[in-house]
């Protein structure tokens, strides 16, 4: 199991990436988390205390609304944990 905060500054995202066997839990902390998937495509708008699952092997990346700062909390497990990034 892997559990870490994360803090994207204004105008940061994180990349497009999938994981091959663990889910990404994410759950807001602060400001407004957006994330996105690839396919099937969907936009998830958490604010603090809301949070949705990335199931394995759906391509995604997060970052703020409107490229404002955010802060969420992570939990993935249990598996191996990797990130295989998507794109160039």
């Amino acid at each position: 199991m892997r559990v870490c905060i994360l803090t994207l500054a204004a105008g940061e995202r994180s990349p497009w990436h999938y994981h091959s066997e663990t889910a990404d839990n994410i759950v807001c902390m602060e400001e407004t988390t957006i994330v996105e998937t690839w396919a099937a495509r969907a936009t998830y708008v958490l604010e603090p205390g809301q949070r949705c699952t990335i199931s394995p092997k759906i391509a995604h990346f997060a970052h703020g609304k409107d490229g404002d700062p955010c802060r969420y909390l992570i939990v993935q497990g249990v598996g191996i944990y990797d990130r295989i990034p998507v794109g160039g």
